[in-house]
């Protein structure tokens, strides 16, 4: 399953349903918004591995930090290769790495998460910007990319390659 959606795509026992298939084996991955489903039901953050909290107005140019460059979601980057996109700021909660294995992030210094409104600060104390990840769920897997705004970006070869690479592992066709 895919996600590129926003709202509350899925009633309470569809998420069941979809948590106990990914458990039992399936694949969910998401684009972009996928983390701005779903907030109704702790199921889907917990799933998909975060919420999104925010994001800078615009699109930024910022320095890719490559975490697992043998994962198949890395290639197509390279450590502190530029990229443009909007850029997502993720809830405390679920997000964590004790969870997640994040695969790319954003280089410290090479991004700057305020926004017009001054009362909504979108600084992390802990300046961690993740850009991709994934985990296992029981059986199954979850792979997720923040990437995916623009729609030059979908028509980028080396998000193609990352996107590809997170569905093949995903759905076990790479390791």
């Amino acid at each position: 399953v895919l996600f590129f959606t926003t709202g509350n795509p899925l009633t309470k026992d569809e998420l069941t349903d979809l948590r106990e298939w990914v458990k039992g084996g399936g694949a969910l991955c998401g684009t972009h918004c996928a983390t701005d489903t779903q907030y109704s039901d702790s199921v889907y953050g917990d799933l998909i591995g975060a919420y999104f909290r925010g994001h800078p107005s615009g699109q930024q140019k910022i320095k890719v930090r490559v975490e697992d460059p043998k994962h198949p979601a890395a290639v197509g980057f390279t450590d502190g290769m530029e990229y443009t996109d909007e850029m997502y700021v993720f809830r405390d909660v679920p997000y964590s790495r004790e969870r997640l294995h994040v695969i790319l992030s954003i280089q410290p210094g090479s991004f700057d998460p305020s926004n017009p409104d001054p009362k909504r600060d979108l600084s992390r104390k802990d300046n961690d910007y993740a850009i991709a990840w994934c985990r296992e769920e029981g059986k199954g897997k979850v792979f997720y990319t923040s990437f995916g705004h623009d729609p030059k970006v979908w028509k980028d070869e080396k998000f193609q390659q990352h996107l590809f690479g997170g569905l093949k592992w995903a759905t076990g066709q790479a390791p």
